[in-house]
């Protein structure tokens, strides 16, 4: 969504620049919205079809992602056309208020309700309501709202210039950007700059690995127990593991496993510096590798191919000293036992073997 934003952005405020450099007359202002049905109705067919070919080869996160793009395209159409681009006031205050609270109420259950058609109809859960009360679901909702939200004041504070006349917002409005850009930039090259510590290590520094056997091919993993953990910076649940995995990772260390992390590309336009601040933020311990979109499909493929169920996030596999893997469905790192259970059960085979 973020990758989306940034191109509304961008679009948006080119778009009305150019009109504005237009000395147009009152004639014209009509022509000029008339123009703005056209661009908003067509920018809305071109994000829902972008939504769809972007996640086409992920068929679990389509629905979940039109999901964002409803909540997200509602505040932006509010914000920018009824509260801030409204000058003369057609909706009073009381109705902006009650409007701005159905929007938000309406994208927490359109989230929720989605989760429950994804996670838990194909399981006949009878607890249905407990999705609506999930604490990880605000992190969801709170993504397209705010994006939803700053990009139609933007365009709002542009729309307002050009109906009043008076473009003094709008240079504050540059300012205003130009700062967050630079700081923004500078976030991104700090975070970019992370080169791991002794023992956080990064296993494609200097290349790119776009196999599995390339990667268990390292020096650093070979003849080693390792728990593969495959997550990116938005999961959710990943991140849920990640804040409550001291347990497993005392216990994975007693059973003389090392941790290999593989990351997966987002569509954020800063994907790689969300994941290197993840891993810096939580101490992640252990190797990390960043797939490649190669790499990534050969996991997908293969962890289908070896498991019964389809290959989603976070996933995690067990491999043995000699390089295979002997858990393609492992146990999450925050389900101890089941963790524990299946590292033993694979041990007395072993021995048994």
């Amino acid at each position: 969504m973020i990758r989306q934003g940034i191109q509304m952005l961008s679009f948006f405020v080119m778009t009305p620049s150019f009109i504005l450099g237009l000395n147009i007359n009152t004639s014209q202002i009509y022509m000029k919205f008339t123009l703005e049905k056209v661009i908003l109705g067509s920018l809305t067919i071109l994000l829902g079809v972008y939504a769809l070919t972007e996640f086409a080869e992920s068929p679990e996160v389509i629905l979940y992602r039109l999901s964002e793009l409803v909540v997200f395209l509602s505040f932006f159409f509010f914000m920018a056309l009824r509260w801030i681009g409204d000058p003369d006031h057609i909706w009073s205050k009381k109705k902006r208020w009650s409007a701005l609270l159905f929007l938000g109420t309406f994208s927490w259950f359109l989230i929720c309700l989605t989760k429950i058609v994804m996670d838990l109809a194909p399981d006949n859960n009878p607890i249905l309501m407990k999705y609506f009360f999930l604490p990880h679901l605000a992190d969801n909702v709170l993504g397209p709202v705010l994006l939803g939200l700053i990009v139609g004041v933007v365009y709002g504070i542009v729309r307002r210039a050009i109906i009043t006349k008076n473009y003094r917002n709008i240079k504050i409005l540059g300012a205003i950007s130009v700062s967050g850009v630079i700081i923004y930039g500078s976030i991104v090259v700090w975070n970019l700059s992370y080169s791991g510590t002794e023992k956080v290590r990064f296993l494609d520094r200097d290349q790119e690995l776009i196999s599995f056997e390339e990667v268990l091919s390292q020096p650093e993993l070979e003849g080693k127990k390792i728990y593969v953990d495959f997550w990116y910076s938005s999961c959710g649940p990943c991140i849920g593991a990640f804040k409550n995995m001291d347990s497993g990772k005392k216990l994975l260390k007693e059973e003389g496993y090392i941790t290999l992390y593989m990351g997966r590309e987002t569509s954020h336009p800063d994907s790689k510096a969300r994941w290197l601040n993840v891993i810096r933020d939580f101490d992640l311990e252990g190797y990390h590798v960043y797939m490649s979109k190669q790499l990534e499909d050969e996991m997908t493929e293969r962890v289908m191919q070896n498991s019964d169920d389809w290959f989603s996030y976070p996933h995690y596999l067990l491999i043995n000293e000699n390089g295979e893997v002997i858990n393609w469905d492992a146990p999450g790192i925050v389900d101890i036992e089941l963790l524990s259970g299946s590292i033993s059960e694979l041990s007395t085979n072993n021995l048994t073997n």
